[in-house]
Order: C-alpha cells, then structure tokens, then sequence
C-alpha cells in the first residue's frame, strides 16, 4: 500500500476526532499537497506508517484566520515561511506510544525558526494548548 494510501485509509477509518471529513478524492489531494510541501513527518516500521504529524508554519494573521475556522487554503497559502508552527494532526497507532518521542523532535528540528508551537487538543476539549521553543 503507497504512502498516501495509509495515510487516506487513516484519515477515514482511524482519526474519528476529524470534524469536517474530505472525500477520498479530496483527501488524496489533501496528503499529495501536504507531503509536496513538506508539512508531514511520519515514522514507518516494515513498510506502515505506525504515526505521523503534520503542520503549518504561520504567520499572525494566517494563524487568527486558521484557528477562528476563517477561509483557508493550504493549496494557496504561504504555510512555509510563518513563525508559528501550528499543529494540525498527529497520529499514533496503539501500541507505538515511543513514536511521539521520535515525531516530536523531528518536528522540532524541522521547525528550528519557529518561536511558537500551538495546536488543539481535539482529542479531549477542542482546547487551544502553545508553548514556546
């Protein structure tokens, strides 16, 4: 199974804490424009993606928009070049908990300028959670 395969099949049957749900023709476009970009680490054991992180880099008034659910297109947004490195998903199958260790500090590496990290905890309370390098 491709790369965006795993992920598309993720999205759909594994991250049922998603609000708005793409199309599988959406969410193929989605993960090829994500992963051309470069927003999205993901740790592989024998060939399956077993966790993955993706981001946005913002800035101010591009993180006001995207946080007040204000339109938003990362096919026509800078989300290379911002400050704030927004969280947008992260995903550890069970059982491979050591994975946010190793996506944690790839992101942090990946994301040496940005002075601000910051993501939702969609999760449990749709709580806003940053902290500062």
């Amino acid at each position: 199974m491709s790369l965006i395969d795993q992920l598309v099949r993720i999205y759909h049957e594994e991250k049922l804490w998603s609000k708005s749900v793409l199309s599988k023709e959406e969410s193929i476009e989605y993960y090829k424009e994500i992963l051309k970009k470069g927003k999205l680490i993901y740790h592989l054991q024998n060939d399956n993606i077993v966790g993955f992180i993706e981001w946005h880099n913002l800035n101010d008034d591009q993180f006001v928009r995207f946080i007040h659910n204000k339109e938003f297109h990362i096919a026509e947004e800078d989300i290379d070049s911002g400050s704030i490195c927004y969280i947008t998903s992260v995903w550890v199958k069970n059982g491979h908990r050591y994975v946010y260790r190793i996506l944690r500090d790839r992101l942090l590496e990946t994301n040496k300028a940005c002075e601000l990290f910051a993501g939702k905890e969609l999760k449990r309370n749709n709580r806003l959670r940053m902290f500062r390098r």
